[in-house]
């Protein structure tokens, strides 16, 4: 069975908000906030997916795990437990932002720290540099990027030091 004859379109056409591809998976959240998956993983599975109960606002996916923010502020993540990791718990499940990368995700929380969570080896996600008024983060398996509301540019990497850079002129 390929993914394509899987694809739920007569569901989706119109609807869909954002869509995001994982290793043999999609998640897809429609403009109602509501949460579609399919493809060929386990991840699509009805008792995988969490019970949302509330609005969905955005939705991220790793190679096999997925992440979405509820309008609450709430993070949800299902798939391989290894990447899910543990939510920080010492904050409130009030976050703004979430994006998944390769073997974890990093969250924007409303006291405007970025916390990293996910494969308890993976060394990036513990050294984020701490950057106010973050507009985007990107990351994969050994550094990342943070673009802030300003333009600026941070990038990372596994256990080393971050700099950074303005975008070039003609790019921003």
């Amino acid at each position: 069975q390929t993914v394509k004859n899987e694809i739920p379109h007569e569901r989706l056409f119109g609807y869909l908000k954002k869509i995001e591809c994982g290793d043999n998976f999609v998640v897809a959240l429609t403009e109602k906030g509501k949460v579609v998956s399919w493809g060929t993983s386990s991840l699509t599975s009805d008792s995988v997916i969490p019970s949302f109960d509330e609005y969905i606002t955005d939705i991220s996916v790793g190679d096999r795990h997925a992440i979405a923010l509820g309008q609450s502020g709430r993070i949800y993540t299902w798939g391989d437990s290894s990447f899910t990791g543990s939510i920080p718990t010492s904050v409130s499940n009030d976050y703004k932002y979430i994006k998944a990368g390769p073997s974890g995700s990093v969250a924007i929380h409303v006291n405007i720290r970025i916390y990293g969570f996910g494969h308890s080896s993976d060394l990036l996600l513990s050294a984020i540099p701490h950057v106010n008024n973050v507009s985007k983060i990107s990351f994969g398996l050994n550094h990342g990027m943070i673009l802030d509301n300003s333009g600026n540019l941070y990038s990372w990497q596994s256990g080393s030091t971050y700099s950074q850079s303005i975008i070039p002129v003609g790019y921003s």
